[in-house]
């Protein structure tokens, strides 16, 4: 019958209660997970308002936050309809289970019937009344039975306030689950919460609220609330109280409800109620932490019992103070809601052991758990939220902020770099930020190991900074590349090969040059160990005014601190010389974690509590006073400290130095309470104090004189001896390099060395191996200048010293003439001293001259059936000296238009040419890796070559480029493998080989006052050195390899082998034009005398004229 009507469809099951309750609440929990989310974002806006001011954009961010708000309300309308739907189901589920128990149970009492009717008959007749009275017995317990399985199961009547209560503390439990950051920004104290006098929000029912309505919850746990170097693990949502008989009342009031916070030397109970303090436990004052039973609600019930010898209450209501230590036995009693006390105690176990250990096998045990965590720890793909993301690398690390260090997981994708921690500190799960905001990526030092990155990215952003540390160099160096190799990549461009030249010119301020270099030098405001250091440049805090034209008013920037009294570096050197090696001068350092909270204990005085393991330092020793404290560094045998940038930081108004949060930090033996620091009589206010420190700072004298001071922090004179010759010299184990952590295999030392770099102090990175070179203007020399422009006409009164510059701020694209007279490659341009003239050779062996009136060819003569390769006219405008491709040099006279001398100078190309007009000596390069430097006539007489041979200059490579300096002191030479050597032409000596070229060098030029020196190379890229010291100021890539350049020591004019032509200005640091000049390499460029004609030759054989503007500028091309 199924083959010719077909079987029937079964009929799927009719839903039953239990199935629709599982996806009802399924539902329900979805919607949970979106209100979680639309939380963290509310977070995010809530923090956002706090750091911005009233305005538009302040107000566009709560908008944000109030439409998140009525999102959240409405999935919290629907999660409840939800759950009340679940409710009313299990109800009637519980109903209907009820019945069937109810006829489960009557079947059985009818077969019991039947039973004893049976049995019945058994029964002896005069034992009847006894039956009788058992049945009774029996039929009143069934009615019992009947009554109790028929009773309606409604909701039992429950106290609303108890309900309500209930509910809150439900509530608060899920938003303790998402603990504050302790410090996003460095400039944003975590503490006290709000400013003194300040009063609190509530609400109608008298509850702290915050600026969206809702209640207000302890967010005053942070790391440094821990020890240095101590790591958070987890929370656990507990009641914890010292009372027991708490657990024994019907309802636990949630006064003692909070988190207890599992760390790896203590355990950390933060209550919900803000008032209350938070208590820290030190496991290694711990006696017993075990589990106990206690009956709770009618039923056993695990707790956890903790019996400890002392505990440590801190915050007691939100109010920043030193802690209270509670040296007394206490037994404390932790109920937790949801784990289990089993899972607890084994973590506690684990700690407890490492507790008992000494310090360095402690340290060991605890940096074995961590990493166990962080191999454990997996990425949370939550946060991913484009579905292109690739995970490139993951690696265990930590994140670094100021004495905290929590480790986690870093994990890079295509597009994102993450941070995530192993416990709840963070505001998210993962810390973000995208790899196209990041601006720039440093390298760092970290406890004098390379193993810190520092990331920033764009300001605006909620995470727009990152400092991460790995387990090794190796690790560190491969996340760096991979971090480079993402296409998504965007780096601003690097400010780092500009920054000295800018400083030089005085267009950047000392303050921001000192800020670059202790940033090259590994000091962060990330790290106090490596915190920024400044100098003391004010030596007069006594005197009722400040005079800064009085150099006695101003520090000897070329000494170190410890240096500055005489007498007391006397007594020091006496202590040297008998000490036993390793031997140093000075036994503290000038900065230090303990120096830098010194001076800011008034603005981060939270960090202080953490250093100090909960306390301020003694009224006495805190930072009191100004003019005490040079006093002290002047005079005490034991103090060498330098200052910290905010002295001198204008934006800040000088409020460290004044007690801005009103804390009790105690009395002087005086009974003077401790409040603003005193300031010398010259100043009015802390803000004046900073404003003349920067004054002073900005200084010529200062500026003319900081170099010194750089040499000694950060340069040459840091180590070596050339640090003996200065009196610089510290501990050995504050010198990078001084000791390889990763080499000690012992662990106790280990320890003892970490804690020795943590708190003596480190020298920063070496930044420069040679003299730093010196300032030629500060920036009020240069405000002055351009002061003195402003006011002049035509700058007919400006001084003679302030510089003319060529004004390159935009040159005509299309040349003003252009003339293919030659039939090969240019190869040299110039002009006549008037520039009424110009000239030019090729590769096809001709000499040209042209009228510039017009443009109008005057000479075409053939000089050599091989190639010209280089070419000078020299000041008579008669004699043109021009070299061959056969290594011959033709001395040409344009006014007979004959050769007039031929000189077999080299035995290869002659490359290059230059001519000294003061001494008359003709210097000559070749491919055959010489210069020669030959004694000379004008007019022209021709010599022998043994008589007229001064020097041979030797090479490792071919010689392509010279230049002579103005001064006629110096020579230049650049070689084909980028070798770059400054001569003595008074000794014909090496003066410096300069490093930096990786290609052919193709040109050279000294600036007008010999101060620098400028090249271009076929690697693309054109360097500035200061001749004084040797040192690179200035390197800038291009996008063409170079082929030449003309300058006027503030503009330079690029030739690129592309053919473009480049302008860039070295003093802004910008590129002012670039255009297509050839349609191949531009292979010859010169200018006339005042700038205003610039000429290109190239491979196309063509030569074009370009027009710049004809007037002059002094100091400016605006």
């Amino acid at each position: 019958m199924n083959r010719i009507f077909g079987k029937a469809k079964e009929k799927a099951p009719p839903p039953n209660l239990t199935d629709v309750i599982t996806g009802v609440d399924g539902r329900a929990d979805n919607i949970e997970q979106k209100i979680n989310k639309l939380d963290v974002e509310l977070k995010k806006y809530k923090d956002q308002m706090l750091k911005m001011r009233e305005g538009p954009a302040k107000n566009a961010v709560k908008q944000k936050a109030l439409r998140v708000l009525k999102q959240r309300k409405m999935y919290e309308n629907q999660a409840s309809g939800l759950r009340n739907q679940a409710f009313n189901m299990e109800q009637a589920n519980f109903a209907v289970q009820s019945l069937k128990d109810t006829q489960s149970t009557v079947a059985a009492m009818k077969t019991g019937v039947k039973q004893m009717q049976k049995e019945f008959k058994n029964i002896k007749i005069d034992e009847i009344e006894d039956i009788q009275d058992d049945m009774a017995d029996m039929l009143e317990q069934a009615d019992e039975v009947q009554d109790a399985l028929g009773r309606p199961y409604g909701v039992p009547d429950i106290d609303e306030d108890e309900l309500n209560a209930e509910l809150d503390a439900l509530g608060d439990e899920i938003a303790l689950d998402d603990d504050t950051s302790y410090l996003d920004e460095i400039n944003t104290p975590s503490a006290p919460s709000r400013e003194p006098g300040a009063e609190s929000v509530k609400n109608k029912d008298g509850v702290e609220v915050d600026e969206f309505g809702l209640p207000k919850l302890h967010a005053s746990f942070s790391l440094l609330l821990l020890e240095p170097g101590e790591y958070y693990f987890e929370d656990f949502s507990v009641f914890f109280t010292s009372q027991e008989n708490v657990f024994q009342e019907k309802n636990i009031s949630d006064e003692f409800l909070g988190r207890l916070k599992i760390c790896s030397k203590s355990l950390v109970f933060v209550p919900r109620a803000v008032a209350k303090p938070i208590m820290k436990i030190s496991l290694k004052e711990c006696n017993v932490v075990d589990k106990m039973e206690l009956k709770l609600f009618n039923k056993h019930s695990e707790i956890l019992f903790i019996d400890c010898n002392v505990c440590i209450e801190m915050l007691a209501g939100n109010v920043l103070a030193p802690y209270s230590f509670k040296h007394v036995r206490m037994k404390y009693y932790a109920l937790f809601n949801y784990a289990k006390v089993e899972d607890v105690l084994h973590v506690i176990g684990q700690l407890l052991r490492a507790a008992s250990l000494p310090p360095a096998d402690h340290n060991q045990m605890i940096a074995t758990i961590v990493h166990s965590r962080q191999d454990r720890l997996k990425f949370d793909y939550a946060g991913v939220k484009d579905l292109d993301e690739d995970i490139i690398l993951e690696e265990n690390g930590s994140k670094i902020s100021p004495l905290v260090v929590n480790p986690g997981k870093i994990i890079l994708t295509s597009l994102s770099l993450y941070f995530q921690p192993f416990n709840n500190i963070e505001l998210t799960n993962c810390v973000k930020i995208r790899l196209s905001d990041i601006k720039s990526i440093y390298k760092r030092r970290f406890l004098l190991q390379h193993v810190g990155l520092e990331i920033y990215g764009k300001e605006d952003d909620i995470t727009s900074h990152m400092y991460l540390s790995v387990k090794n160099r190796v690790a560190r160096d491969n996340l760096y590349s991979a971090i480079l190799r993402q296409p998504s990549l965007n780096l601003s461009d690097s400010k780092q090969e500009i920054m000295t030249l800018q400083w030089q010119n005085g267009t950047i301020s000392n303050f921001d040059y000192l800020l670059y270099v202790n940033s090259m030098a590994d000091r962060t405001f990330n790290d106090l160990t490596q915190y920024p250091v400044f100098p003391w440049v004010i030596s007069d805090y006594s005197s009722s005014e400040l005079d800064l034209s009085d150099p006695d008013s101003l520090r000897d920037l070329s000494k170190p601190v410890g240096a500055l009294n005489p007498v007391r570096l006397e007594r020091l050197k006496q202590r040297y010389n008998e000490m036993a090696p390793p031997k140093f001068l000075y036994g503290s350092h000038y900065s230090n974690p303990g120096f830098v909270l010194f001076y800011l204990v008034r603005k981060y005085p939270h960090y202080m509590l953490c250093l100090q393991n909960g306390r301020f330092d003694h009224p006495d020793r805190m930072f009191n006073s100004i003019p005490d404290v040079f006093k002290n560094c002047l005079n005490n045998m034991a103090d060498f400290k330098e200052l910290v940038p905010e002295f001198y930081d204008t934006s800040t108004r000088g409020e460290f130095l004044t007690n801005m949060y009103g804390i009790n930090f105690g009395s002087k033996h005086d009974g003077t309470r401790v409040g603003d620091v005193k300031l010398p009589p010259w100043a009015k206010s802390p803000e004046d104090f900073v404003d003349k420190l920067r004054t002073a700072l900005e200084s010529d004298y200062v500026s003319s004189r900081l170099h010194h001071w750089i040499d000694l922090i950060f340069g040459y004179k840091q180590v070596g001896e050339e640090a003996a010759k200065a009196d610089n010299e510290f501990y050995y184990i504050c010198y990078e390099g001084g000791v390889d952590l990763d080499a000690v295999t012992d662990w106790t030392r280990r320890n003892a060395l970490e804690i020795q770099i943590m708190e003596f102090g480190q020298i920063p990175k070496q930044v420069f191996k040679k003299p730093h070179p010196s300032r030629t203007r500060s920036v009020m020399a240069l405000q002055k200048q351009l002061s003195q422009m402003s006011t002049s006409e035509d700058g007919d009164s400006l001084s003679e010293d302030i510089p003319v510059y060529w004004n390159w701020n935009k040159v005509s694209t299309t040349p003003i003439s252009t003339y293919q007279t030659h039939k090969a490659e240019i190869t040299g341009l110039a002009f006549s001293s008037d520039s009424l003239y110009f000239y030019s050779i090729a590769e096809d062996g001709f000499f040209k001259k042209c009228c510039m009136s017009g443009y109008k060819q005057e000479l075409n003569v053939s000089i050599s059936r091989t190639a010209l390769t280089s070419f000078i006219l020299l000041e008579d405008n008669k004699t043109a000296i021009i070299g061959c491709a056969n290594h011959k040099i033709e001395i040409y006279n344009i006014e007979c238009c004959c050769v007039i001398d031929t000189i077999d100078a080299h035995e290869d190309t002659v490359s290059c040419l230059g001519w000294c007009s003061q001494t008359r000596r003709l210097i000559s390069g070749s491919h055959d890796c010489s210069i020669y430097v030959w004694s000379a006539s004008l007019p022209w007489k021709p010599f022998r070559l043994a008589s007229a041979l001064k020097a041979n200059i030797q090479h490792y490579d071919k010689v392509i480029c010279l230049t002579i300096s103005k001064n006629e002191d110096f020579l230049a030479s650049g070689s084909e493998n980028g070798d770059l050597f400054v001569w003595s032409l008074l000794t014909y000596k090496l003066v410096y080989k300069l490093k930096g070229h990786t290609g052919a060098v193709t040109s050279l030029n000294f600036s007008p006052g010999t101060e620098r020196l400028i090249s271009c190379s076929r690697d693309k890229s054109f360097r500035v050195y200061d001749i004084n010291t040797g040192t690179e100021v200035y390197v800038k890539f291009m996008d063409q390899e170079l082929n030449g350049l003309i300058w006027d020591d503030r503009k330079v004019v690029l030739a690129g082998c592309g053919g473009a032509l480049y302008i860039w200005d070295l003093v802004l640091s910008s590129l002012v034009q670039q255009f297509q000049a050839h349609r191949n390499a531009v292979t010859a460029l010169t200018c006339n005398k005042d700038g205003s004609v610039i000429v290109t030759g190239g491979h196309d054989r063509k030569v074009h004229f370009w027009s710049a503007a004809n007037e002059n500028e002094s100091g400016s091309s605006n």
